[in-house]
């Protein structure tokens, strides 16, 4: 039962943890879709099986073999619809089917199974897909451009020869990561709206059974584990809408005509185009791993004081109603494009510092590790020196380092000169020692 008597500042505004779901299963879970849900596992397994059978087989014999003999679209159509992927394109007026750049958000990993089995066309691909086995030749029948997304201007440069060279369109995922597709739109990367090309948006959403009860992604999720769950599913229905084509204006700027298309995307799927980047995103996926595993977090609010944007923790006023709060900088359509300039500045120059803290922080505790290592290194050696040079007996390397390391000198029984028994002596001296025990317990 939802309680009524605490009221949350932050209601109705739009934050970072807005992005993306943050369990694989929702809550509460007694409901009746979680009912039905328990109800299909059987189910949902064995066909999880089957097309696991048939992943493993397209990756050995089909896509090879389509390629050979020239059926490769028709693979991938049959490809999409044994893993239970329907798509319904719309607004295919728009489409001129030239060598251009497709635009489109990023919802799951079959985003580009559903584009790829409607339109031929290349993508810009990580280059982890070049070693993920599961669908390694999947991926090499979209005609990928591996880059590393960090390097953007190797990014430029591919799509530059690309389109120069190829009648095929290019599909960026502009967002550069994943979200939920329930709640808003990343930024979209401004080095792809640089080109001087034209652009196609593209509007993606899906639906599936179950989604009220089991995600598809979430904050911490692997790739291996959104596949496996994709393929639990019974289906997914991919609508993709084709939206009209833009070019970007003699007056805009680059940053200026990526949100213009962010804002018309988000607008057609009646979505929250944020201004949080990829970088926020993978802030916060560290964060999160970081509160599962036990550690204390202590999280920066950002706050406007005399025009300035300042970060401090979460005040006692806080908890006071939403109407004497302190307004959030960002806030769900309520900032101008020149504050949400600022409050990306900001997040950015928070982000720099907070490495550079880490980095710091980092570089301290392995050099006190080194030191540590190199004195206990140090002690051993001069253990070993002394034992060698006066023939003492083996001493406890451990606690004679402590010893050493305190200022003190070892115990004087430690350096007795070292004794050698043969191996009679020795069982002479066990037996004589068992008839001392044996003596003292009678007497």
């Amino acid at each position: 039962m939802r309680r009524t008597d605490i009221v949350d500042p932050d209601a109705g505004k739009f934050c970072v943890e807005d992005i993306v779901d943050h369990t694989r299963f929702t809550r509460p879970r007694r409901t009746w879709p979680y009912f039905f849900f328990m109800l299909y596992i059987p189910f949902g397994l064995a066909l999880l099986a089957i097309r696991l059978m048939f992943v493993v087989a397209a990756e050995l014999f089909l896509f090879p073999l389509s390629r050979i003999i020239g059926f490769e679209n028709a693979m991938y159509k049959f490809y999409r619809f044994m893993l239970g992927i329907f798509v319904t394109v719309k607004g295919k007026e728009n489409w001129t089917g030239q060598p251009v750049i497709m635009i489109s958000n990023h919802i799951n990993d079959f985003d580009i199974v559903a584009v790829r089995g409607s339109f031929e066309c290349a993508a810009i691909t990580p280059l982890y897909y070049q070693t993920f086995l599961i669908t390694k030749q999947m991926v090499k029948s979209i005609h990928p451009l591996y880059v590393s997304l960090s390097d953007r201007q190797y990014v430029r440069d591919q799509i530059t020869k690309h389109l120069k060279t190829s009648n095929l369109p290019i599909l960026c995922f502009a967002e550069g990561g994943l979200t939920s597709g329930k709640t808003c739109l990343l930024q979209y990367h401004r080095h792809l709206f640089s080109l001087g090309h034209r652009i196609y948006p593209m509007a993606i959403s899906v639906n599936a059974p179950f989604d009220s009860v089991l995600h598809d992604h979430y904050l911490c999720a692997t790739l291996t584990s959104d596949i496996f769950v994709m393929l639990f599913k019974p289906y997914h229905h991919y609508t993709i809408s084709l939206l009209a084509p833009s070019s970007i204006k003699p007056t805009e700027t680059p940053e200026e005509f990526a949100e213009r298309v962010q804002k018309q995307t988000a607008q057609h799927l009646n979505l929250f185009a944020s201004p949080f980047s990829i970088r926020d995103k993978a802030i916060l996926v560290r964060k999160w791993m970081a509160l599962r595993q036990g550690t204390r977090i202590f999280t920066l609010f950002p706050r406007k004081k005399d025009g300035k944007i300042v970060y401090e923790p979460r005040s006692p006023s806080d908890s006071a109603p939403a109407a004497q709060q302190t307004e959030p900088v960002i806030s769900r359509g309520s900032a101008s494009s020149e504050e949400k300039a600022d409050d990306r500045a900001a997040l950015s120059s928070k982000n720099v510092i907070e490495r550079s803290e880490e980095k710091q922080a980092k570089d301290k505790t392995e050099e006190n590790n080194m030191s540590r290592r190199d004195k206990r290194r140090e002690q051993k050696d001069t253990l070993f020196l002394t034992r060698q040079a006066r023939q003492m007996t083996p001493l406890d390397d451990l606690e004679s380092i402590d010893v050493l390391m305190e200022g003190r000198n070892p115990r004087p029984d430690l350096l007795k000169p070292k004794e050698t028994k043969t191996w009679a002596q020795r069982l002479n001296q066990k037996k004589s020692n068992e008839d001392n025990k044996k003596s003292k317990k009678t007497a």
